[in-house]
């Protein structure tokens, strides 16, 4: 949603936008979240949210997660909601022309596979989506995603001189 928000700001005020926008585990902003709206919740809740929906890693202490991790994860959560719900407004200037990547993962509870139909809406730009192994984190393993990343952008950058006018 961090990405979407700026790439959309650079839209909004008439400047060139990124090469590529990729968004991964993400559903675009008409998709409500997996997650719920934290923002009433306790500590307990939350966690009970997370825990079920596979967003907190596997033998996590949960002492640990309440000292340490869940202020931030809540402020994330927050975050996220308040750009979800940001997004949601129509752009004055019309959709985005940037190419936009969707990454999910095969067993991500949060956001399955079928989240990445939704993000045509969001772009008149190409849309391509790809589906690595793993469940929510799985930016953290294997080294696919870092290659799928590195060839995505290498071509992102390749079609984006080959529009800009030389001379």
């Amino acid at each position: 949603m961090v990405a979407l928000t700026v790439t959309r700001a650079l839209h909004e005020a008439g400047m060139p936008g990124p090469a590529l926008l990729a968004v991964s585990a993400c559903p675009p902003p008409h998709v409500p979240c997996a997650l719920a709206d934290v923002r009433g919740a306790s500590d307990a809740e939350v966690l009970h949210i997370l825990g079920g929906n596979g967003a907190v890693p596997p033998g996590s202490d949960e002492g640990i997660w309440l000292r340490a991790m869940l202020p931030v994860l809540r402020a994330d959560l927050e975050l996220a909601k308040a750009l979800e719900e940001a997004a949601r407004t129509p752009s004055s200037r019309g959709p985005l022309s940037t190419p936009v990547l969707v990454l999910a993962s095969q067993a991500n509870p949060l956001a399955p596979p079928a989240i990445t139909d939704g993000w045509w809406q969001w772009t008149e730009g190409p849309v391509r989506s790809r589906t690595v192994p793993g469940r929510h984190f799985f930016v953290r393993g294997g080294r696919e995603l870092p290659r799928l990343l590195g060839r995505a952008c290498r071509v992102a950058g390749r079609l984006a001189r080959e529009r800009v006018p030389v001379g």
